[in-house]
């Protein structure tokens, strides 16, 4: 069974995750590694098997890239669009409701659509607020298992201020740093901080 969990969202950092496995294979011996394009085989439940690794791995590295959130090219989320005068008391009345209620109202009040119908859309458009997302799912199960996590930021990338509660501690995790040109400068980094769970 692996000893180490890589979770990553396929259209978002596929290539950072490859390259850890890769690398931590090299080092650390076959088999020691989980990534699901590589390791889930025809027949297997595909959630089971990632509840069933995760469960049984030592640590688990998410590998986060710029779209770890899984935002859709035509979502309206928050965002730069978010920040006109007409909209502040909103933001300041509703500073403490959920991403997903924010991102409605905006969308209702810019495009006049019906706010069910816009927090259906929001929901839609970002992946992780879905609860059947399977990269929330990792590591809700991670952190629910109290499994080590360590957050490898792919090019500049950084963990979003709004996420769902339940995915919240991961902001106040320690994280490491990678883009492609630097991979092999932060991988001793990586390996160094992985060992002491092995």
């Amino acid at each position: 069974m692996a000893k180490i969990f890589i979770s990553y969202r396929r259209d978002d950092s596929k290539w950072a995750a490859g390259r850890v496995r890769e690398a931590l294979d090299a080092l650390l011996g076959p088999n020691s590694v989980f990534m699901d394009t590589a390791d889930i085989v025809a027949g297997q439940t595909f959630k089971d098997t990632i509840t069933t690794q995760i469960r049984n791995a030592n640590v688990v590295v998410a590998v986060i890239g710029q779209n770890w959130e899984g935002r859709t090219a035509g979502s309206m989320l928050l965002g730069s669009s978010y920040r006109g005068p007409d909209v502040l008391n909103v933001i300041e009345l509703t500073a403490k409701l959920p991403f997903q209620l924010l991102g409605a109202l905006h969308r209702s009040h810019k495009t006049g659509e019906d706010f069910d119908d816009a927090f259906k859309n929001v929901e839609a458009s970002n992946r992780l607020w879905q609860s059947d997302d399977m990269v929330r799912h990792e590591l809700e199960q991670a952190l629910a298992l109290k499994k080590p996590i360590l957050p490898v930021l792919i090019d500049g990338a950084s963990i979003p201020e709004d996420i769902p509660y339940t995915l919240a501690p991961l902001r106040t995790l320690h994280h490491l740093k990678m883009t492609h040109e630097s991979f092999h400068e932060a991988l001793p980094t990586l390996l160094k901080a992985i060992q002491p769970n092995l």
